[in-house]
């Protein structure tokens, strides 16, 4: 959110070629805030819990929705279900997709949807590339007819019998109002360590004969806490 807004590595780019050229410092080039404006996170669990966290840091207002009702608590403004999609889209600045795909979730994003979204509305998606309707998402980048999008997943993945594939079958990197990366949103070292560190207090957990943590039954609505 703070880079597609505030264009830190273009003022880097600019500096680096043009100095101050003849320019007084903060009048050369202006950006937008995120204080007050409002994320929308799809899918409220463990990430979706993290990202509202920091959102308020910010001073924004939080909205979400998840597959089963629940209360609205601090820091969110609301939290709905997959039949407020389009409010949440509609009201929304930052659009964050951190829901899990399954087949309810696979193109639930699609061009209904994208239109429904700010004209300047960005969104953002750390889950399943898939979950976004491809063709959609970049026709909607590629007419300007959002804002932007932060892309962390994508639709091709290189697997051990193929070396080398494009992420997507269309060509976003040449796209200028999207920020590419290959799927390392979650690869800092201190993420790693803290994920390993639970999986071993998982385990010791179901050898102490207590119930494991974060346990997901498959065709069930929710996971265990």
């Amino acid at each position: 959110m703070l880079e597609i807004k505030i264009g830190l590595r273009e003022m880097d780019k600019r500096f680096r070629a043009e100095g101050w050229a003849g320019r007084q410092p903060g009048t050369s080039l202006h950006h937008e805030e995120i204080r007050n404006r409002t994320v929308g996170i799809i899918g409220y669990g463990h990430i979706g819990k993290e990202i509202a966290k920091r959102a308020a840091a910010f001073d924004m207002r939080i909205i979400a929705i998840r597959r089963s009702q629940q209360d609205a608590v601090t820091p969110l403004d609301w939290i709905g279900t997959a039949d407020q999609l389009d409010k949440l889209l509609s009201e929304s600045d930052f659009v964050v997709v951190a829901c899990d795909m399954n087949e309810e979730t696979i193109g639930m994003i699609d061009a209904p949807q994208i239109a429904k979204m700010k004209p300047s509305g960005i969104i953002i998606n750390v889950a399943r590339g898939r979950i976004i309707a491809e063709e959609a998402l970049y026709n909607a980048l590629k007419n300007k007819k959002i804002g932007g999008a932060v892309l962390d997943v994508w639709y091709n993945y290189i697997g051990n019998d193929q070396e080398e594939v494009s992420p997507s079958n269309l060509p976003f990197e040449q796209l200028d109002n999207v920020i590419l990366s290959a799927h390392e949103s979650a690869s800092a070292p201190e993420q790693v360590e803290r994920r390993w560190k639970f999986v071993a207090e998982n385990i010791c957990r179901v050898t102490d004969g207590e119930t494991a943590k974060n346990i997901v039954f498959v065709g069930r609505e929710e996971a265990a806490d």
